[in-house]
Formats: C-alpha cells, sequence, structure tokens
C-alpha cells in the first residue's frame, strides 16, 4: 500500500503461505498490534476507534505481523470490514492511517477496501474516519486476483479509472522480482516453483472536504 500517494509502498499485505497473511511495514512506517505466544498480531480494529500513538505497541518493518494463520491464529481469521492501525513515517513527521480490510475464515484469501490518512501530523483519526484533514484511497474492491491460491497462473483483475498503475512481484524476502507499469494478460511462470506476493499500486485518491 502506498498511504499518501508518494509513489514509495509503505506496507505490504501479503502471503507467507497459502493462508497466512501477512502486514509488512517497510522502513519505520508501523502497525498497531500486541506480541501474543510468539507471534506479532496486528489489531483488526472495529469503526470508530481511535487509532494514536500512545494507545498501544507499534510494531515496525523488523517485526512483520500475522494478521490470520489458518483458521485460528490472528486477530483477522474471518474478519470483515475490520480496520488496520498504520503509523506513516515521512521525515521528522509522523501520520496515523486506517486500511479497511475482509479476510475469509481459512485466510486464504484477503480484500483491501479503502485505506485513509489523516494528513495533519500527530493528529488521531478514528478507523473509517473521512473528513476535513482526511486523505482517503477509494478502492471499492478494484483489484481482485483469482484462483488464490495458485499454483502455475492467476489472473490479475483491475477496474476503474488508475493512474500511473504498477505491478510488483515480491519473494518472500521483500526483494523485488519484476515490475511492470503497463500489464495485460501476463504469466509468470516461475511462480509455479517458489512463493511470491504481487503488489499493485495506483493514485487514486481523493480529498474529502467536510463541513465540520
Amino acid at each position: 500500500m502506498d498511504l499518501n500517494n508518494d509513489t514509495i509502498v509503505e506496507f505490504l499485505i501479503q502471503f507467507d503461505s497459502g493462508d497466512k497473511v501477512m502486514c509488512k511495514p517497510q522502513n519505520n512506517n508501523a502497525y498497531l498490534g500486541d506480541f501474543v505466544a510468539g507471534e506479532h498480531l496486528p489489531w483488526a480494529l472495529s469503526a470508530s476507534d481511535y487509532i494514536c500513538d500512545s494507545l498501544a505497541t507499534w510494531y515496525d518493518s523488523t517485526n512483520p505481523g500475522t494478521m490470520a494463520w489458518g483458521t485460528s491464529i490472528g486477530n483477522w481469521v474471518g474478519a470483515t470490514d475490520k480496520y488496520l492501525a498504520l503509523k506513516l513515517i515521512v521525515g521528522t513527521d509522523t501520520y496515523y492511517g486506517w486500511a479497511r480490510m475482509d479476510l475469509l475464515p481459512s485466510s486464504t484469501s484477503f480484500t483491501i477496501k479503502d485505506y485513509a490518512y489523516e494528513s495533519t501530523p500527530n493528529v488521531c483519526i478514528q478507523a473509517g474516519q473521512t473528513g476535513l484533514g482526511v486523505n482517503e484511497n477509494l478502492n471499492k474492491n478494484m483489484v481482485a486476483v483469482f484462483p488464490n491460491p495458485f499454483t502455475s497462473s492467476t489472473t490479475i483483475q483491475v477496474t476503474g479509472n488508475l493512474k500511473n498503475a504498477a505491478l510488483a512481484i515480491y519473494n518472500v524476502s521483500g526483494q523485488t522480482i519484476k515490475q511492470l507499469r503497463i500489464f495485460q494478460g501476463i504469466v509468470f511462470p516461475y511462480l509455479a516453483t517458489s512463493f511470491h506476493a504481487a503488489c499493485i499500486s495506483f493514485n487514486l485518491q481523493k480529498r474529502i472536504k467536510s463541513s465540520l
């Protein structure tokens, strides 16, 4: 995810296996969560929950978070319309944001529905909040991957008006294997022999105005 549309990916949401969904902050960016039974577990917040620096522990790129693993591990197993709390570091400024997601009870598929951040540094945001000062990215289920998981090939379908769209393929170490600007009907035959994750980034930012 490119939370603030600066062409830099701040968070990777990806599979580490067919049924293990991970949140991997890049650099000093972080997610809100707990450390339980040897696993870092990102919180699955409800709408209107506050996201601030002092609420709990934030984990950066040194501690990737297990959102869901199988049918029982993690706060995100079977989650619907829950919110991932995010901390974005830009220079010396800190911003707070959220990503609304769904995960299947089997942890074999996830959907990033939309995400947003408070554009004023060091100001809290509520999960799901849009309004004055909030930059919202509206995905509206624009990205679909099927089948998922897969063994030899898959289809990535994107709808809507995109700008500067790119497809990146990462290995399990977070290294970029391939990056493409424009794609249609692309097949990656080497995916059958090793596990990779895909990240689609694009500019689709809407400035929300409020009368409050």
